[in-house]
């Protein structure tokens, strides 16, 4: 607190001393520094500044009152001044969370969005407001991101790969604003009465105290439902002594192949949904198989199984199925072969 003491009269002002009372709100503060209690002169039309300083300790209203006395110089009498003022230490920062899930029934591999909106109902601004989120139960895992891009969803792996929050924070929010935070949780798992419990947390600006703020959806609905993966793998006599070896795609053949060599494509389809996957058959045109190159090889056979087949849920020992394609490599030089299939 500054108190600015002004000299208008027509002496110089000696012996001058000031003084400062706390008429309310003294338990908010703790006085740190006070002025030099020396007396000093203040002249003609000039002026002398008086400054304390204060901790705070707590939020509220406090008020002052301000004094100085001297001694004119002219007539020996005494002279003061007085200045009274309140003020008010912002009431601290409250954050408030609301949090709404969308959609509240899904399906298997269905994308779940949660939103967390944050305001901050105090009167001071809180710093560094960031989110975090967990669903518990667990039949739910975070999507691969962040939003609006990344890696794709595996239902192969059902990897708990991270999407969101976005945005991850903020550097401050005001008195009165609000901010959003959206996630997207892949539902992984059949189960009832899934919850998401959201989280805020920042620091008040004044006090430098921790705030935070929770809150929980209601609960969403996940039905089963079959989910589809695949994997591929090449089985190849490269010598022709026998017997085939497998070739994972995409790796390299240690020599080419040669002309007219027979290999096959095993093409394994697995159902890790928790229900029945009736009619999986493989997806056409022309046998479902597609060479990136058909004058590298050709398609001799396949794929057998030709009829659609029933996969029964994860777990189960008809829950996976394998189609097979049997090729002959043609003659050329060099080249890859990309071969793509699916169910």
């Amino acid at each position: 607190m500054v108190l600015t003491v002004v000299n208008i009269g027509q002496a110089d002002a000696t012996g001058v001393t000031s003084g400062l009372d706390v008429n309310s709100g003294g338990s908010l503060l703790n006085l740190e520094n006070a002025p030099n209690p020396t007396p000093v002169t203040i002249a003609v039309g000039a002026s002398q500044k008086f400054t304390w300083t204060y901790s705070v300790s707590d939020c509220g209203s406090v008020a002052f009152t301000g004094t100085a006395t001297g001694i004119d110089s002219a007539l020996s009498g005494s002279v003061s001044a007085s200045a009274s003022w309140p003020d008010t230490l912002g009431e601290p920062g409250c954050l408030a969370a609301a949090v709404s899930v969308s959609p509240s029934t899904v399906k298997q591999g269905d994308e779940i969005t949660v939103t967390l909106t944050v305001t901050n109902e105090g009167g001071t601004r809180a710093w560094d407001v960031k989110p975090s989120a967990g669903a518990g139960p667990l039949p739910a895992e975070l999507v691969a991101g962040p939003t609006p891009t990344g890696t794709p969803w595996d239902p192969c792996t059902l990897d708990p790969l991270v999407a969101g929050p976005t945005p991850a924070g903020i550097p401050w929010l005001d008195p009165g604003g609000s901010v959003t935070f959206t996630w997207t949780y892949r539902a992984s798992k059949p189960g009832v009465g899934l919850t998401f419990t959201a989280f805020a947390t920042g620091t008040e600006m004044m006090l430098g105290t921790p705030l935070s703020a929770a809150a929980t959806t209601p609960p969403v609905v996940i039905t089963s439902a079959a989910m589809l993966c695949g994997s591929a793998t090449l089985w190849v006599d490269p010598d022709g002594a026998g017997p085939k070896v497998a070739l994972p795609l995409g790796e390299n053949n240690p020599e080419p192949f040669r002309a007219g060599t027979t290999f096959e494509l095993r093409f394994t389809v697995s159902n890790t949904g928790a229900t029945v996957a009736t009619g999986v058959t493989i997806t056409p045109p022309k046998g479902g198989l597609f060479l990136n190159d058909p004058s590298l090889a050709r398609i001799d056979l396949g794929p057998l199984p030709s009829d659609t087949v029933d996969l029964g849920a994860a777990g189960a020992p008809n829950s996976a199925t394998v189609f097979v394609w049997t090729l002959t490599a043609l003659n050329r030089e060099g080249g890859t072969l990309t071969l793509t299939a699916s169910a």
